[in-house]
């Protein structure tokens, strides 16, 4: 479902002022000189109006060679590897959080906004998944829902970069977020390759063993010639 607002004017006016800041936020410098940026392509800012926070997401300068610089690795590394450009990169994964919202799966909802090269996501007061997956109580919940939510979409047919990192909690549920990089391709050995990641970022963001991990992810994946192919890597 797509959020849409009143006062559209005056929303797409604060939205072009993020455009702005991240025009002057370039990426390669804020590397090299040391300087604290969330996202080396991505210029994330959230923004307030008529009570509600949403999170604004657009371009850094030169993002696009970064972006695709990073995609010629993952094509290296035998990764399915997105080549977009800027704008692109924001419509791409705009169509994607629409398909997923639309099959169910638990990801940010998308906010209508009439500027282009941005997107644009309704802000979630959420907690850090590496950090809930430390606590004994509440870790085989998490863990188990993002396994139901990765296996929905993958049984959706896209395939991406699935670590904890691209996940956060609200409440009681666990999301799955920052689409970029997925693509409508893959096979079933991507779909393991993908499991298998997953289960790493996992156990070295929650310091379980591989054997604990592998129990609660592999009995909520229902695929079982990915969870097989999986088991053999792993």
């Amino acid at each position: 479902m797509v959020i849409y607002l009143e006062d559209q004017e005056e929303f797409d006016g604060l939205v072009r002022t993020v455009k702005q800041h991240a025009r002057v936020n370039f990426g390669i410098w804020s590397f090299l000189n040391g300087s604290k940026t969330p996202n080396f392509t991505n210029h994330l800012e959230v923004v307030e109006h008529n009570g509600q926070t949403y999170l604004v997401k657009t371009s850094k300068f030169l993002s696009g060679l970064l972006y695709n610089s990073k995609s010629t690795i993952n094509s290296i590394k035998g990764k399915k590897a997105e080549f977009l450009w800027d704008g692109q990169r924001q419509q791409h994964e705009s169509e994607v959080l629409d398909q997923l919202l639309g099959e169910g799966v638990k990801v940010p909802e998308r906010v209508f906004t009439q500027e282009s090269r941005v997107l644009v996501l309704k802000y979630y007061e959420g907690e850090e998944t590496k950090l809930v997956l430390r606590d004994r109580l509440r870790y085989p919940h998490v863990l188990a829902d993002l396994s139901l939510e990765l296996d929905k979409i993958h049984q959706i047919g896209l395939h991406g970069e699935p670590s904890t990192n691209n996940t956060f909690v609200f409440g009681e549920d666990s999301y799955w977020a920052d689409f970029e990089r997925f693509s409508r391709k893959g096979s079933t050995v991507d779909r393991a390759r993908e499991l298998v990641e997953f289960i790493n970022s996992v156990v070295r963001h929650s310091y379980r063993s591989l054997e604990e991990v592998t129990s609660v992810v592999f009995e909520n994946y229902s695929c079982s010639q990915v969870v097989d192919l999986a088991r053999k890597v792993i």
